[in-house]
């Protein structure tokens, strides 16, 4: 936040606290004010794990599934369409 001074720092970070839902309130201040940062760079996100093969987990669990469960049912599946 080098963009704005100390002074409007602290006034954007009342602002924000004030603007809060009294719940949300206490659990910061039971932390302490002075140590929340309500401008946190946001987190990286966590890189796609791949097994030894290169395949995902979901890549995974799709082949482990089609292989016990071939059959989809779903709302196009003629056993669970009524007829009308």
């Amino acid at each position: 936040m080098d963009e704005f001074s100390a002074g409007e720092q602290a006034a954007r970070k009342r602002a924000v606290f004030e603007a809060m839902s009294p719940r949300r309130r206490r659990r910061i201040e039971k932390r302490g004010y002075e140590n929340w940062d309500p401008f946190q760079p946001p987190k990286d996100p966590i890189e796609i794990r791949r097994d030894v093969s290169q395949r995902t987990s979901g890549q995974l669990v799709q082949r482990c599934v089609g292989r016990f469960w071939p059959v989809r049912i779903g709302r196009t599946d003629p056993r669970l369409m009524s007829k009308a």
